[in-house]
């Protein structure tokens, strides 16, 4: 099809009788009008796009949007990431474009972009902003127009050909790594220089990261600034920590009174409980006789589940696609947590409150 588009040999018939007897060489029941009667290779759904393509420049558009809405169609029902789907919907973007049908063109774009940025198609990436632009403009967004103009430019220019594609997808990869490594910097001095509240980081690292990758991020960066009050609590603070526990009703009753509870219970019931405060705690921890181990395994253990509650919940506010899934995650989470929490407030906390004012 390109050979021929280049000579000047054939005509427009011509090249259209090429193109439709080579499809029906290996599909003999091709029909423009039922395309999605048979199952295609990817070859041949380059095909049907080149003979739309044919029909668009031989000034039948109509025909060629037919051809390519019902390829669209039949694509997404059975192959929704299918290699071809984004040149599809980039013609038929176009097409629509043309005929002044500018919402449903952007829906187009939509679908292609989408679909282009799973499958790492970057080089398509512009010519959809193009587009788009266009369609912004004639619809009187001229302000959108032009940025998606310049942002379709700075594409152009940084992924001209495959091998800077390549180094662009590399650079992402580093520099996501990078953003890890500083997000996780900062909320372990966040927690451990500034006393932050951990909710912060947890919320920000479902917006920068996602639900899955924010929670892994959040874990690590919480525990490790948690172990690192633990070590400075222990080594260097012991004699200004104490006084300051001991200020704490709850911290000086379970973490120094012989109540005979397992260290590990006590430690489930100070990281889900709130009444206890979370950033005094991972330095009072550090002048108790907790192992350094079993303190850091076990609080990454209690610590998740509201990690996950707030990553999760936040992206899945933050986000477009599976908002309800993510929503639905943290709100169950969030059951979990807050039931826990109270049944540990009740059958530890009130009940020794209880027994105190008994004494």
């Amino acid at each position: 099809a390109n050979w021929i588009e280049k000579s000047d040999e054939y005509s427009r018939n011509e090249i259209m009788d090429m193109l439709l007897g080579a499809i029906r060489l290996t599909v003999p029941q091709f029909d423009l009008d039922e395309i999605n009667r048979c199952l295609y290779s990817e070859n041949e759904i380059s095909l049907i796009i080149d003979i739309a393509v044919q029909y668009s420049r031989s000034g039948q558009r109509r025909k060629a949007e037919d051809i390519l809405r019902q390829l669209i169609k039949m694509l997404q029902k059975r192959y929704p990431n299918h290699i071809r789907l984004p040149l599809a919907a980039y013609n038929y973007a176009i097409y629509l474009c043309l005929e002044r049908r500018y919402e449903e063109s952007l829906e187009i774009v939509e679908l292609g972009r989408t679909t282009a940025i799973k499958q790492k198609h970057y080089l398509s990436l512009p010519g959809f902003l193009h587009i788009e632009a266009e369609c912004r403009y004639f619809m009187g967004e001229v302000g959108t127009s032009e940025k998606l103009y310049r942002s379709a430019y700075h594409i152009y220019k940084a992924i001209d050909d495959l091998d800077n594609l390549k180094i662009l997808e590399n650079m992402l990869e580093k520099n996501l790594v990078l953003a890890m490594l500083i997000y996780v910097c900062i909320t372990i001095v966040g927690c451990v220089v500034l006393a932050l509240p951990g909710v912060t980081f947890a919320i920000a690292a479902g917006l920068l990261f996602g639900p899955v990758l924010g929670t892994i991020c959040c874990s690590v960066a919480t525990v490790i600034g948690a172990m690192l009050a633990f070590i400075v609590g222990r080594f260097f603070l012991k004699d200004s920590i104490k006084p300051m526990v001991m200020k704490n009703k709850y911290l000086k009753k379970w973490l120094f009174d012989e109540t005979g509870t397992n260290e590990i219970v006590v430690l489930m019931i100070t990281r889900l409980v709130p009444v206890f405060p979370y950033n005094l705690q991972n330095f009072a921890y550090g002048i108790t006789d907790i192992r350094f181990s079993t303190y850091s395994v076990y609080s990454f253990i209690f610590m998740l589940p509201g990690t996950a509650m707030y990553t999760v919940g936040t992206a899945g506010f933050a986000g477009k696609e599976n908002r309800i899934l993510y929503i639905g995650v943290a709100l169950a989470i969030a059951v979990i947590v807050i039931g826990g929490g109270a049944f540990l407030n009740k059958r530890y906390i009130k009940e020794e409150q209880g027994k105190d004012d008994e004494v």
